[in-house]
């Protein structure tokens, strides 16, 4: 059997998204200053420098990833471990705001790994929409590991993958926000999608 590793790490090119849709283009979010980042009246799809994209791959738990008055949020990364199998997602919640809990969530795998590829709709192909593994009925701990949800139906080898975000704990959430994500997988022998 094949062994089962954690495909990203915290040098993978990531690149946060908002109000993206499964098999839809790309929107990037906006880094901003901190000084100028204000939740009331900040920029749909802003962030703050200190709260960026790059900070869900680094396993710091004292870092997160916010994005604020968004339909959808989420990120892609290429991992430069190479093409893999994706067969699991694991969440850490943030450590504050419960409401901003991301609850469900699309994955997407392709098989392009430059950025203007990755933009686009028609390079994504499904491979999980469910559950983040985030409690819904009872808040967890703040940045804490969740549940692992396992993909089963995935045989396919990707080389970057795309996580949207769907829904979060509140809807009115002014924002959405996690500590980390874990993406599981096979290091790639079997064929890519075709």
């Amino acid at each position: 059997m094949d062994e089962i590793v954690v495909l990203t790490k915290a040098t993978d090119p990531v690149y946060g998204i908002c109000n993206t849709h499964a098999g839809q283009d790309s929107t990037p979010i906006k880094v901003m200053s901190r000084r100028r980042f204000n939740l009331s009246r900040t920029t749909p799809g802003a962030t703050p420098f200190d709260e960026a994209p790059e900070f869900c791959l680094n396993k710091d738990l004292k870092k997160k990833f916010l994005t604020s008055n968004c339909e959808t949020a989420g990120v892609y990364v290429t991992p430069r471990k190479g093409r893999s199998i994706l067969v699991g997602v694991q969440f850490v919640t943030a450590d504050d705001a419960p409401e901003r809990d991301p609850l469900t969530c699309t994955i997407e795998g392709s098989e392009c790994s430059t950025g203007n590829q990755l933009t686009r709709g028609q390079s994504w192909v499904p491979i999980y929409r469910g559950p983040t593994g985030i409690n819904a009925r009872e808040t967890p701990a703040r940045s804490s590991y969740c549940a692992i949800q396992r993909i089963n139906n995935n045989e396919h080898v990707y080389r970057s993958y795309r996580v949207i975000l769907e829904t979060k704990r509140v809807p009115a959430a002014s924002c959405c926000q996690f500590s980390s994500v874990l993406l599981f997988g096979k290091l790639g022998k079997s064929k890519p999608f075709s």
